[in-house]
């Protein structure tokens, strides 16, 4: 059975986090009624715990949290599928703006098939360039800058197809960590396969016929590791700039200070 674990709270300021736990259901799932179910609790949740909707300072938050909800409510009327509540959920989330409110699963419960068309872009300041391929001469080249994809500027293009699901796009870190999902679909009914890329190939403009196939979870974060390397992050002490730059890694967070000398 799915359900959605809703977890509200006051943290630094503003908080309200839901988790997604899924284990294998004994019955069909009603993805309709589970959608509905969700999001509402979802909504409630944040009306209840979440500082925004009497922030005086926040006249928009009210609005554009009754706006997801209509929105997932209708997408509800016709999902069909595990990708269409999960993605619906994650737009609602995203929608906030906020890193106080997240969304996320249990362990590995949540399995979507992915599809890619071969490449992977990543965005190189403010371009976004092929930056992982697999071999093939149809594919755009590696350093390849992404223009558009089928009359939508390459831009408005990530900002739709990932930021919408991911939130904050304003934020460049948003943009590095989630960019190469743009030409990934995880099993995303509201993404429609893109057809047609131009690309800027050594000062022209080129046009590349996607391929849309399968791709394994483990070859994805391969690929995705080639597009966006980690740096290799480790605990350590060294002088810079007159201070001394303490690195202390801790689980996916980074944590960092700068100790100057007195």
């Amino acid at each position: 059975m799915h359900r959605i674990l809703l977890l509200a709270g006051f943290i630094a300021g503003t908080a309200c986090a839901a988790q997604a736990q899924d284990t294998a259901p004994a019955t069909p799932v009603d993805w309709k009624a589970r959608l509905e179910a969700d999001v509402t609790a979802f909504h409630d949740a944040i009306m209840d715990s979440h500082p925004g909707p009497v922030d005086p300072l926040n006249p928009g938050f009210r609005p554009r949290a009754e706006a997801g909800l209509k929105q997932a409510l209708q997408r509800a009327k016709a999902v069909d599928s595990q990708g269409g509540w999960w993605w619906a959920l994650r737009a609602y989330q995203a929608a906030f703006d906020d890193g106080h409110v997240q969304l996320w699963s249990r362990g590995d419960t949540l399995t979507f098939g992915n599809t890619w068309p071969g490449f992977l872009t990543a965005w190189r300041g403010k371009a976004q360039v092929v930056a992982a391929r697999e071999e093939g001469a149809s594919l755009p080249p590696l350093g390849a800058q992404l223009i558009d994809c089928d009359g939508t500027a390459a831009d408005a293009l990530a900002a739709e197809r990932v930021g919408t699901f991911r939130g904050r796009w304003f934020l460049e870190s948003q943009r590095v960590t989630f960019g190469s999902l743009l030409f990934v679909n995880a099993s995303n009914p509201y993404l429609k396969p893109l057809k047609t890329c131009r690309f800027k190939v050594d000062g022209a403009v080129k046009a590349f016929t996607l391929n849309w196939k399968p791709i394994s979870d483990e070859a994805l974060g391969t690929y995705r590791q080639q597009a966006n390397p980690q740096a290799d992050y480790r605990f350590g002490v060294r002088e810079v700039d007159g201070g001394w730059w303490i690195s202390t890694p801790a689980s996916t967070a980074i944590r960092r200070a700068m100790i100057s000398r007195r």
